[in-house]
Order: structure tokens, then C-alpha cells, then sequence
């Protein structure tokens, strides 16, 4: 997949996955945000063929993940999933391990404070 920022060089994408684009100019900075919401027409993606591709359909554009709000909800799922989906039996039983040691050290506390939980 090639993305291109009109007037500058094009970028080009192998693999599907998170891509960070780091700019030192505010004008590129603002000009590739509202690219990428659709509000110009100053970002232009296309196949390695050339062929067109809608950006909006094609993109998943966060932004600023600090600004964007609560963006785990929407990945957290698939995150997890492909975790456990990869995970081997030894990893696993290292996890089930530090599980029991949290839940056993929690329940010291609340015993030793006098709280109980129903």
C-alpha cells in the first residue's frame, strides 16, 4: 500500500500493523489529520498497483491516543484474544501461578485489616 502526502514523498506500508508518522512541521502535521479525516485532500493512498483506496476505509486513525479517548475498548478485545491464542502451556501455567500468589497476598491484606468482602 502506498500513501502519499501530496508534494512530498510517498510512503510505502509491506505489512498491516501500527504505523507512526512523526512530522516537525505543524502545517504537514495538521494537513495529514485532516487528511486522514477526510477533511482535504491532501493524503492520497493507493494499491502498489496505483489503484485507489478510500483512506477512511482503509486507515484506522487514532491520532493522539492520549486525546482520543478510551481507545482500549475498541482494541483491548483483539488484543487479548491474540494473546491467549499464543500463549504456551508454560507461559500459561507461569500466569495461573502469579494469579494464585496475587489472590492468596489479597486475601492476607483483607484478612489481616479485619475487612471482609461478600
Amino acid at each position: 500500500m502506498i500513501l502519499t502526502y501530496v508534494t512530498h514523498k510517498k510512503w510505502v506500508f509491506k505489512d498491516p500493523g501500527i504505523k507512526i508518522i512523526g512530522l516537525q512541521s505543524h502545517i504537514a502535521y495538521c494537513d495529514i489529520i485532516q487528511g486522514f479525516l477526510g477533511k482535504n485532500k491532501m493524503l492520497l493512498c493507493s494499491e502498489d498497483d496505483y489503484s485507489p483506496l478510500d483512506i477512511g476505509k482503509t486507515f484506522d486513525f487514532i491520532g493522539d491516543p492520549l486525546l482520543s479517548g478510551d481507545i482500549t475498548k475498541k482494541y483491548m478485545p483483539h488484543i487479548v484474544n491474540s494473546y491467549l491464542t499464543n500463549l504456551d502451556e508454560e507461559n500459561r501455567n507461569k500466569m495461573i501461578k502469579s494469579f494464585y500468589s496475587l489472590e492468596s497476598i489479597l486475601q492476607f491484606r483483607v484478612n489481616f485489616t479485619g475487612f471482609t468482602f461478600t
